[in-house]
């Protein structure tokens, strides 16, 4: 297995990742798959261009191609620029219980520390044990719960707010 930091040349696969990701697992994901499918291939190479101290984007590979991806996004507000956002974490099924996941984690709150991001923060959907275990495993901790954070075909979507503090 392989992690890296995507870039403009991984748009088109990170793309369709990121929009199996949304359809097979909408309740995870607050973009629809009718909002991922009508994000430009441009936009995504964009995001994936942003320098590496305000945004970033990990893939990992395995037998050369793309199953997980997780995205960090750092506060923009100079007051909270020690904090940052983990976004859009996704395992292919075929690829899960191999440390995947894991991986991701580890090489982001490695890079988080690096440009000096010292809180990572995450919301994960309360009823998905399998992610909340690897992220407490990380050493995120929860900070609350939202009811009702977002709605998937009508039915609420209640998220736990995790943090982790990555300085040492």
């Amino acid at each position: 297995m392989r992690i890296r930091h995507l870039d403009a040349s991984h748009a088109s696969a990170w793309h369709a990742l990121r929009k199996r990701a949304v359809a097979e697992h909408p309740e995870a994901f607050l973009t629809s798959p009718a909002e991922e499918e009508r994000t430009p291939l441009e936009t995504v190479s964009r995001r994936l261009g942003s320098p590496a101290s305000e945004a970033f984007v990990l893939g990992a590979f395995l037998e050369g191609a793309m199953v997980g991806t997780l995205g960090v996004l750092r506060e923009a507000h100079e007051k909270a620029r020690h904090k940052a956002l983990v976004w859009g974490v996704y395992v292919a099924p075929e690829a899960r219980r191999r440390g995947v996941g894991r991986a991701l984690f580890e090489a982001a709150i490695g890079r988080a520390r690096d440009v000096g991001i010292e809180r990572l923060n995450l919301a994960v959907k309360v009823d998905n044990a399998a992610a909340r275990a690897l992220y407490q495993s990380m050493g995120f901790v929860s900070w609350g719960i939202e009811r009702d954070s977002f709605r998937v075909d009508g039915r609420p979507i209640d998220e736990e707010y995790m943090v982790l503090v990555t300085s040492r």
